[in-house]
């Protein structure tokens, strides 16, 4: 995960027999960033030794919308890269312009 500032921050995939309770490498690296006061991401590079690209899950995808990326690229080890947005990721996302605004909520 590339900040805009020029700080990277790597995430890694912790698996768990009980599937909900691991955290995949998109949502470590975000946590990672977020938790030195980033907030600003210029791109993610998501990568697997697999045949095709590999691409978040909808729970990543999910939190990917919740912060400013520019570019996510997703990637193998053999050298496939298809670069993307979160948008492209995730279209007709479920996002902040969807909650009411602070004072609409009162």
């Amino acid at each position: 995960l590339l900040t805009e500032s020029g700080s990277v921050y790597e995430g890694v995939n912790v698996e768990n027999a009980s599937y909900p309770v691991g955290i995949c490498a998109e949502r470590a690296a975000l946590a990672a960033a977020v938790s030195h006061g980033e907030r600003r991401f210029a791109a993610l590079a998501v990568i697997a030794d697999s045949p095709d690209v590999c691409a978040p899950c909808g729970m990543c995808r999910q939190m990917l919308m919740e912060f400013p990326i520019r570019r996510i690229l997703l990637a193998n080890t053999a050298g496939a890269v298809r670069v993307m947005t979160p948008a492209e990721l995730l279209p007709c996302a479920f996002g902040a312009a969807a909650l009411p605004a602070k004072e609409e909520a009162r």
